[in-house]
């Protein structure tokens, strides 16, 4: 009986150490980084006004929000299944990027995700994940809001302070197959610290404190790609002809559309790094903050098959970002 007991918390803290890595989304999704050892959590991140531009500068301010559920299960001796789903909002104040898209002002993504554990003789885990969802200003839903990614990933304890892990991610989204190999490192020199990477996602480097407080150092890059329905972009002469051509732009015939010119959707990608702080308040729930600054922030209009708009492309400069959670982890031992 006790060996049975020595077995199955060690498959549970197993389970914590090994799912730790594993945040992904289309395009590894900003705001979006909760792990899948966490039960609920709830997020937002800001990033002050940042100018665009050099003839008509403008300023745009951008704010994300996330939840996200996941409930494991038990389904053998050593096999979980975990369902999950997750919501993220990108709010954007003032645009900049491209006439077409500059009215728009917030953009959503709703997945739901089903991911399988199996433990493995010889201290080995079976990771596989697969995840749907929609994503876009939601003025009207079709088909082209659908995306999907589908992970693999195999890891391997070397030892009791020491896991390694490869694999594959395969992300789809407006008719685009993004492949890309995973690498994952949790390494634990003493109790008390913990370095994690993901490749293609994140590292981070932790100090834990008493079992209660939480201070290090993180680096990530994650992205959303979003479909583009609104009205005011569909009705752009790009996308729709005029009934004339207008006199006062004689560069261009708006009675003449350019399919090739027309927002289909929009990519945006973020590369940040910065302090993580966090406080245990009771139980495994936690209250978290990233305080940090951008190195990379990129906006880009795509057409219909996923080709970038001259002209609709911004490159934001660097600047603050705050990061505030409240989760509810999963206990090391369950």
């Amino acid at each position: 009986m006790a060996c049975e007991e020595t077995e199955r918390v060690a498959r549970a803290r197993s389970l914590w150490g090994v799912l730790g890595a594993f945040v992904l989304g289309v395009l590894l999704p900003a705001g979006a980084e909760a792990q899948l050892t966490d039960l609920a959590e709830v997020s937002g991140t800001h990033h002050p006004g940042s100018r665009l531009g050099d003839a008509e500068p403008s300023e745009t301010q951008l704010s994300s929000y996330d939840l996200s559920l996941k409930l494991p299960l038990p389904v053998a001796a050593r096999s979980y299944l975990i369902p999950g789903a997750s919501y993220h909002v990108d709010s954007v104040q003032r645009g900049g990027m491209s006439p077409q898209v500059d009215p728009l002002r917030s953009f959503h993504a709703v997945d739901a995700s089903l991911l399988f554990v199996q433990f493995l003789p010889e201290d080995w885990t079976l990771v596989v994940r697969l995840t749907a969802g929609l994503a876009g200003d939601f003025a009207t839903v079709d088909r082209g809001l659908v995306r999907w990614s589908l992970m693999a990933l195999g890891t391997k304890a070397l030892s009791e302070r020491t896991t390694v892990g490869g694999g594959m991610l395969a992300l789809w989204s407006f008719g685009t197959l993004l492949p890309l190999p995973a690498v994952y490192l949790d390494w634990r020199p003493s109790p008390r610290w913990q370095l994690e990477v993901f490749v293609p996602a994140f590292a981070n480097l932790t100090y834990t404190h008493a079992e209660r407080f939480e201070v290090g150092a993180r680096v990530e890059v994650s992205g959303q790609s979003y479909a583009v329905r609104d009205e005011r972009v569909a009705q752009d002469w790009r996308c729709s002809a005029a009934q004339q051509d207008d006199p006062t732009t004689p560069m261009v015939d708006e009675s003449r559309p350019l399919p090739g010119q027309c927002v289909d959707h929009i990519t945006y990608t973020l590369g940040v790094a910065g302090l993580h702080l966090g406080v245990r308040l009771f139980s495994s729930v936690w209250l978290t903050a990233l305080v940090g600054g951008s190195f990379h922030r990129r906006l880009e209009a795509r057409n219909e098959h996923d080709r970038a708009i001259a002209g609709g492309t911004e490159s934001l400069p660097g600047s603050f970002v705050f990061r505030a959670a409240l989760t509810w982890r999963l206990p090391e031992t369950v």
